[in-house]
């Protein structure tokens, strides 16, 4: 069985051979790029070219050779991130600026990836949004090497997925213009200010998205999106705010995915605690739900799978990232992962992942131990 047929099998909430697994193929299911240089070394594989699939986050591109290496099932195809300063090197650190106009810093010595420092839309006028430059969602710029990457990618029979989208969600993207404070306050008043950003970031994803899909829409399997609605404790917004605010524009944009490409599967990224949302989230139309935050509040791996996972694909969830992969001992990374295989693989609708990507301070060792256990253990 290939990889691509194990994937869209337990889309289809069958089971397969085996639960599929996936490293690389999002921003959200990849790995640190130091993380993943010291899994090269131990693994034997030096002086690699290591390539990112996102700077800013400073993830790397998962090679070939990791995905044959653990029996990966996916393949991550990723759009270039577009930058109207590139980067500036200072003594402090690094800055960049985004299409979007929004500023991002990495200190050098204690930094992980970068951080916004500069909101362009702060406390600005409805009025500056009619100066303000709106970035072009078919820019033809960021497709450069879309061709190549799907080329190489079907060489393996996996899964592939369209691993990022233009800036972040609706709602997300909100928050990364005009700054959270302001932007959530907007939101929260339903001030015809958040409604017309979210309105324009709408119309800039659709012409993204149909620029893409007219392109390559019959190779791809998977596209995903995201709006990160959810933290440890709860949610960002109230349901009632997400009903009337996002979920009317999510539901149009996903709309639009599946009429271009009725094929294609929508996986969807949300940290936090967003169990209140799920039934929402469905209605939108996404097939897919990622990470799926095991260690949130609410977010219990069996109680999701009981309300849930006849109608959604489970995307993650496979171990926990902040504390067991981490810092768990070999043993404590195995009871892991066979308690929530146990729980989530059973009549498909699981693809195996970590609770987003691994971080820098993941021993490349429990890396190993946690492939080495799904692909013991992760049968049906």
């Amino acid at each position: 069985m290939t990889g691509k047929e194990r994937v869209l099998k337990a889309i289809s909430h069958s089971e397969a051979d085996r639960v599929p697994i996936d490293l690389g193929s999002s921003i959200a299911t990849s790995i640190n790029v130091k993380a993943y240089i010291a899994l090269l070394e131990l693994l034997g594989y030096k002086d690699e070219r290591i390539e990112f699939s996102n700077v800013l986050s400073r993830l790397a591109k998962v090679d070939k050779k990791i995905i044959r290496r653990f029996s990966i099932d996916t393949c991550g195809i990723f759009p270039k991130l577009i930058f109207i300063e590139d980067f500036l090197q200072q003594n402090d650190g690094s800055s960049v600026i985004d299409e979007w106009g929004i500023k991002w810093f990495m200190p050098k010595n204690s930094g992980h990836y970068y951080d916004m420092i500069y909101h362009p839309l702060e406390n600005c006028s409805i009025e500056y949004f009619s100066q303000y430059k709106w970035v072009n969602g078919t820019n033809p710029d960021r497709f450069t090497d879309m061709e190549l990457q799907i080329k190489e990618a079907l060489l393996e029979q996996n899964a592939l997925v369209l691993g990022a989208t233009i800036g972040n969600g609706i709602f997300q993207t909100g928050n990364w213009l005009e700054g959270y404070y302001d932007f959530l306050c907007d939101v929260a008043s339903r001030s015809s200010k958040a409604e017309m950003i979210m309105e324009k970031i709408l119309e800039i994803k659709i012409a993204y998205w149909e620029t893409v899909l007219n392109k390559w829409g019959p190779k791809l399997d998977i596209v995903f999106e995201l709006d990160d609605l959810g933290m440890q404790s709860g949610l960002l917004i109230s349901p009632e705010t997400y009903k009337t605010m996002i979920k009317p524009r999510q539901k149009l944009l996903f709309e639009f995915i599946k009429k271009k490409s009725p094929h294609i599967k929508i996986m969807f990224h949300s940290d936090g605690s967003i169990k209140p949302l799920i039934p929402h989230l469905i209605e939108t139309g996404i097939d897919i739900l990622n990470p799926v935050q095991i260690s949130a509040f609410d977010m219990n791996p069996a109680d999701l799978k009981k309300e849930f996972g006849n109608d959604i694909t489970f995307w993650g969830g496979g171990i926990d990232t902040q504390y067991t992969l981490p810092k768990g001992t070999p043993d404590q990374i195995e009871y892991e992962i066979r308690k929530n295989l146990e729980i989530l693989a059973p009549g498909g609708g699981f693809v195996f992942a970590p609770v987003h990507n691994i971080q820098e301070e993941v021993p490349p060792e429990n890396i190993i131990k946690m492939f080495e256990t799904v692909l013991k253990y992760g049968k049906y």
